[in-house]
Protein backbone atom coordinates (compact mmCIF):
# COMPACT_ATOMS: atom_id res chain seq x y z
CA UNK A 1 0.00 0.00 0.00
CA UNK A 2 1.12 3.58 -1.31
CA UNK A 3 2.01 5.79 1.57
CA UNK A 4 -0.38 8.77 1.36
CA UNK A 5 0.56 12.23 -0.09
CA UNK A 6 -1.78 13.58 2.65
CA UNK A 7 -0.38 11.78 5.71
CA UNK A 8 1.36 15.01 6.66
CA UNK A 9 -1.75 17.11 6.69
CA UNK A 10 -4.27 18.43 9.33
CA UNK A 11 -7.72 17.17 9.35
CA UNK A 12 -10.57 19.46 10.10
CA UNK A 13 -14.20 18.18 9.93
CA UNK A 14 -13.55 15.13 7.97
CA UNK A 15 -11.44 17.60 4.91
CA UNK A 16 -7.92 18.16 4.77
CA UNK A 17 -6.89 20.94 5.56
CA UNK A 18 -3.56 21.60 2.72
CA UNK A 19 -1.75 19.33 0.67
CA UNK A 20 1.94 19.39 1.75
CA UNK A 21 4.54 20.77 -0.63
CA UNK A 22 7.45 18.12 -1.23
CA UNK A 23 10.51 19.12 -2.36
CA UNK A 24 12.19 15.96 -3.29
CA UNK A 25 15.98 16.24 -2.85
CA UNK A 26 17.51 14.03 -5.73
CA UNK A 27 20.43 13.56 -8.42
CA UNK A 28 20.28 12.95 -12.17
CA UNK A 29 21.54 9.25 -11.10
CA UNK A 30 17.89 9.00 -9.50
CA UNK A 31 16.09 10.01 -12.61
CA UNK A 32 16.44 8.96 -16.32
CA UNK A 33 14.43 10.66 -19.20
CA UNK A 34 11.92 9.71 -21.17
CA UNK A 35 9.83 10.50 -24.14
CA UNK A 36 6.17 9.46 -23.49
CA UNK A 37 4.24 8.16 -26.34
CA UNK A 38 0.32 9.11 -26.81
CA UNK A 39 -1.79 7.23 -24.16
CA UNK A 40 1.17 7.35 -21.52
CA UNK A 41 -0.06 8.44 -17.84
CA UNK A 42 1.53 9.04 -14.64
CA UNK A 43 0.10 6.51 -12.79
CA UNK A 44 0.56 3.79 -15.40
CA UNK A 45 4.38 4.91 -15.17
CA UNK A 46 4.50 4.57 -11.17
CA UNK A 47 3.19 1.29 -11.44
CA UNK A 48 6.56 0.60 -13.20
CA UNK A 49 8.97 3.00 -11.59
CA UNK A 50 7.38 2.23 -7.93
CA UNK A 51 5.31 -1.03 -8.07
CA UNK A 52 2.29 1.10 -6.96
CA UNK A 53 0.15 3.51 -9.15
CA UNK A 54 -0.76 5.34 -6.64
CA UNK A 55 2.83 7.65 -6.47
CA UNK A 56 2.19 8.89 -9.41
CA UNK A 57 1.91 12.43 -7.85
CA UNK A 58 5.69 11.80 -7.19
CA UNK A 59 6.25 11.73 -11.24
CA UNK A 60 4.08 14.65 -11.57
CA UNK A 61 5.95 16.36 -8.56
CA UNK A 62 9.58 15.90 -10.19
CA UNK A 63 8.34 17.49 -13.90
CA UNK A 64 6.94 20.02 -12.13
CA UNK A 65 3.55 19.61 -13.25
CA UNK A 66 0.16 20.03 -11.96
CA UNK A 67 -1.26 16.68 -10.75
CA UNK A 68 -4.09 17.00 -13.42
CA UNK A 69 -1.86 17.27 -16.29
CA UNK A 70 -2.66 15.70 -19.09
CA UNK A 71 0.50 13.57 -21.13
CA UNK A 72 0.73 13.99 -24.71
CA UNK A 73 2.80 12.40 -26.94
CA UNK A 74 6.95 13.17 -27.40
CA UNK A 75 7.34 14.71 -24.43
CA UNK A 76 10.74 14.67 -22.51
CA UNK A 77 9.68 13.83 -18.51
CA UNK A 78 12.02 12.77 -15.61
CA UNK A 79 10.83 8.76 -14.72
CA UNK A 80 12.73 7.25 -11.60
CA UNK A 81 15.50 4.87 -11.06
CA UNK A 82 15.87 4.82 -7.74
CA UNK A 83 12.39 4.87 -6.38
CA UNK A 84 14.24 4.43 -2.73
CA UNK A 85 15.30 7.65 -2.48
CA UNK A 86 11.73 9.45 -2.75
CA UNK A 87 9.99 7.01 -0.69
CA UNK A 88 12.40 7.79 1.90
CA UNK A 89 11.59 11.95 2.02
CA UNK A 90 7.64 11.36 2.81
Amino acid sequence: MAISRYRKCNIINNKYTSIPVYNFDYSDDDVYYYITNSGDRFDRMAQVDFGDSEYWWILAKINKMSFMFQLSGSMQIKRVRNPNVFLDQI
